[in-house]
C-alpha cells in the first residue's frame, strides 16, 4: 500500500511538471529548487549550487552539483553533474528541481533530441529508507503540448545501500522551431540519510542532423548519454 502511495504522488507531481512548463517560459537560464522556491537566472556558465531548502510541507533537504549549458549553431544541451540531492530531516520529502535553458535560434526540420540519467541512491547509514528519481525533458517550439521525454528510474526501499539506477535514455526526433529547453528532476525521499547521487550525468539535448564532422557535436550530454548506453549494452529508446 506505501508502494502505491508513493506511485500515486509521483503521477500527480508529473502532471504538476507538464502545467508548471506549459504556462511559463523562461526568458533566460534559470534554475529553480523546488516548488516553493523562486526562479534563480544563471549569469555563471557551469554553475556550481549547494542549497538547503524545504519541500512544500516544510520537509528539509539538501541539493547540490553543477549545471553546464552549452549552445552553438549545432547544439544546445544542459548538463547536470555531481548532483545529489539528500534528506536532511527526520521524515519523507518530497519535490521537484526545475531549470530551463535560454533561448536559442530555432532549430531547422531534421532536429533530434534526446534525455538520460545515471546515478544510484544511498545512505551513509547502509540501508535505503526509500529513493526515486525522475525527470521530465520539454523541448519548447511553441506547440501545445510541448514535445517531452520523461524517465523514470526504478525506486529503492527497505535495502542495501547504494542501488544504482540506469534508466533507458530516450531519444528521437522533434519538430522545426524547438528555441528552448526546460524540464523538472523530481524526487521522493523516505527519511534521514536517503539521497539521489547523480554519479554519472543528467543531460538533455536537441540539435540538428548531425554533419560528417562528429566535432559539431563535441561538448554535448548527448555523447556521454550514448557512451552510457553503449558501456551498459543498452539500445536507446525512440520518442
Amino acid at each position: 500500500m506505501a508502494a502505491l502511495r508513493r506511485f500515486a504522488w509521483f503521477v500527480v507531481c508529473g502532471l504538476m511538471v507538464a502545467l508548471w512548463l506549459e504556462v511559463r517560459p523562461a526568458a533566460a537560464e534559470e534554475i529553480q529548487f523546488g516548488q516553493s522556491g523562486s526562479p534563480i537566472t544563471i549569469t555563471t556558465n557551469p554553475y556550481t549550487f549547494n542549497v538547503s531548502t524545504t519541500s512544500p510541507t516544510g520537509a528539509p533537504y539538501t541539493v547540490s552539483g553543477t549545471l553546464l549549458e552549452v549552445i552553438d549553431a549545432h547544439v544546445a544541451g544542459l548538463l547536470f553533474t555531481n548532483l545529489t540531492i539528500t534528506d536532511t530531516g527526520s521524515g519523507p520529502v518530497g519535490d521537484i528541481i526545475y531549470f530551463a535553458s535560454d533561448p536559442f535560434a530555432p532549430a531547422p526540420p531534421g532536429n533530434a533530441g534526446g534525455a538520460g540519467i545515471e546515478g544510484e541512491y544511498a545512505n551513509s547509514s547502509g540501508t535505503i529508507g526509500f529513493a526515486q528519481v525522475q525527470i521530465m525533458a520539454s523541448f519548447d517550439a511553441g506547440l501545445t503540448p510541448n514535445p517531452f521525454f520523461l524517465i523514470t528510474a526504478p525506486a529503492a526501499a527497505n535495502t542495501a545501500s547504494p542501488v544504482p539506477f540506469f534508466p533507458v535514455p530516450m531519444f528521437g526526433p522533434l519538430p522545426a522551431g524547438v528555441f528552448e529547453i526546460s524540464g523538472g528532476i523530481e524526487f521522493g525521499l523516505g527519511g534521514p540519510g536517503d539521497s539521489i547521487q547523480d554519479t554519472g550525468a543528467l543531460a538533455i539535448d536537441v540539435f540538428t542532423t548531425p554533419e560528417p564532422s562528429g566535432a559539431l557535436l563535441l561538448g554535448s550530454g548527448l555523447l556521454l548519454l550514448g557512451w552510457l548506453g553503449g558501456r551498459r549494452g543498452r539500445g536507446m529508446m525512440a520518442l
